[in-house]
């Protein structure tokens, strides 16, 4: 199977790869990341980090 490599922009190493077997219906592409290439940032942090619109998909739930 073909796949893409996926590098930063900024480091240039190595984050995953693209495959191009993912579902038809959403693209038809898929990828996988590396764990370690991940940055996880605090949901209350999120705005402050600069993701205000992805902040919105963590809204606090009311009890």
């Amino acid at each position: 199977m073909t796949r893409a490599e996926v590098r930063s922009k900024h480091g240039d190493s190595h984050l995953g790869h693209l495959f191009p077997d993912g579902p038809r219906d959403k693209g038809g592409s898929r990828s996988r990341m590396n764990s370690t290439s991940l940055r996880f940032i605090d949901r209350d942090q999120l705005e402050s980090e600069g993701y205000g619109e992805p902040a919105k998909l963590f809204a606090k739930q009311e009890a």
